[in-house]
């Protein structure tokens, strides 16, 4: 399968520099932190049905923490390309890329998905991200347009903690807001906007969930 162009910053609509800050001081921290609390990665990737030969597209890449999971799961003869706003982010992942000789892995700097990938995709996956992504109706919508009919769009994200006892779960949505994630936001309706056969399910009492949907 030929490498869809990847490369060159897209300018978003809104550009989030509040976002490019926050990970300009956490980039050099970020794998040797985000496992203590970014939980359900393999079960995200699992739910996108991915088979050998598919392509993936993952929104919020960060430093390349799923493309071995990704790749893993579309095989030598599929691909995946990551994008990022973090410029510092997208940098770790390349290094990434480059070490482990992956050459059919790409990013891109991007804070939306860009339209002008030149193919659809087998799967799309926001991972922990579009809860940080300040128009995330819009990337929602981007994604599912990037999708082909009957791919899968997956989010992984942390979920509102409806079943943790108070304190615990207003002490951990602010600790969250602190940290740039916004959970208060109604994915699983808007998906169902964009996308057939959504399914959402919450996990560890509401500490995260998983979404899919299918492309139409």
């Amino acid at each position: 399968m030929i490498m869809p162009r990847a490369q060159g910053p897209v300018a978003p609509g809104r550009t989030d520099r509040r976002l490019r800050s926050f990970y300009r001081l956490h980039a050099p921290i970020y794998d040797q932190t985000r496992w203590a609390f970014l939980f359900g990665r393999a079960k995200a990737i699992d739910s996108l049905n991915l088979r050998p030969g598919n392509s993936a597209l993952e929104v919020g890449c960060g430093t390349g923490l799923n493309f071995a999971l990704l790749r893993s799961a579309v095989g030598p003869d599929g691909f995946v390309i990551g994008i990022d706003c973090s410029e510092q982010m997208l940098a770790r992942a390349q290094r990434r890329i480059a070490r482990l000789g992956w050459s059919n892995v790409a990013v891109r700097q991007a804070s939306v998905p860009p339209l002008d990938l030149e193919i659809c995709f087998d799967a799309v996956l926001f991972s922990y991200s579009l809860t940080m992504i300040e128009c995330w109706e819009q990337a929602l919508a981007r994604a599912a347009r990037l999708l082909k009919p009957g791919g899968t769009l997956g989010v992984l994200d942390f979920g509102q903690f409806r079943s943790w006892p108070w304190p615990a779960g207003p002490i951990i949505q602010g600790w969250l807001r602190l940290n740039q994630v916004h959970t208060p936001r109604p994915v699983a309706r808007h998906m169902g906007e964009c996308l057939d056969d959504v399914h959402c399910h919450s996990k560890l009492g509401g500490y995260y969930f998983i979404a899919t949907g299918r492309g139409r």
